[in-house]
């Protein structure tokens, strides 16, 4: 696997990344971007404590994110259990 180099602008600066996939890369900038445009309003100055209240925001979004495919995984746990019970007592 190669590792794609992308010019992206993030908060007006500009950067070079690398990563496996590019288009990932461009959907993660555009959240990024999307998230610090929220806490400035448009054309709002992008300092550190803009740049800290996004990466908490998206640490927020992302523990939300977890939280859910855990309990989804608790589910799905849950019903296979119950699954194999319904199966175990299915005379042969």
């Amino acid at each position: 696997m190669s590792s794609d180099s992308l010019e992206v602008t993030i908060g007006g600066q500009k950067l070079f990344l690398r990563g496996e996939d590019s288009e990932d890369l461009r959907e993660h900038v555009a959240q990024v971007n999307q998230t610090i445009a929220e806490i400035t309003g448009p054309g709002g100055e992008v300092n550190v404590r803009v740049a800290l209240l996004a990466a908490l925001n998206l640490a927020e979004t992302l523990a939300a994110e977890r939280r859910k495919n855990l309990q989804l995984l608790q589910n799905i746990r849950a019903r296979a259990v119950h699954i194999s019970d319904c199966i175990e007592r299915i005379p042969r």
